[in-house]
């Protein structure tokens, strides 16, 4: 019974265009940033906790640039909330910045599946 109440309501939600129109285009930035940011933190956590399990074996280098990875995208999600916000960054130019927190964080990603792929053989 109470899954039945749980996907009827979800359902009326996904229905009611009331909620979409009453935002904006800065709201839904926010929020994309906002869950940006949470997942960000979700995955570093979870990366942090098997960086610790694997620190002393030959797969500890990886995950070391895993975790550099999301830590970037944690800063980066974090300097564009703020910019978004208008709470300190919103006075400077950030393009270099976004930009170059949103490519180191896939760089770092990138160089550290490629090692735990190497280090896997």
């Amino acid at each position: 019974m109470r899954a039945r109440v749980f996907f009827l309501t979800l359902a009326v939600i996904a229905t009611d265009g009331g909620v979409v129109y009453a935002m904006d285009q800065a709201q839904y930035a926010i929020l994309q940033e906002s869950l940006f940011m949470f997942f960000s933190i979700v995955c570093l956590l979870l990366a942090a906790i098997i960086f610790s399990a694997l620190k002393g074996g030959s797969l500890g280098t990886p995950w070391l640039f895993i975790l550099a990875g999301f830590a970037v995208a944690v800063v980066g999600g974090a300097i564009r909330l703020l910019e978004l916000l208008g709470i300190v960054l919103h006075q400077y130019d950030l393009r270099m910045a976004m930009l170059l927190t949103r490519v180191g964080a896939v760089l770092l990603l990138m160089v550290g599946l490629y090692l735990y792929r190497k280090g896997l053989r």
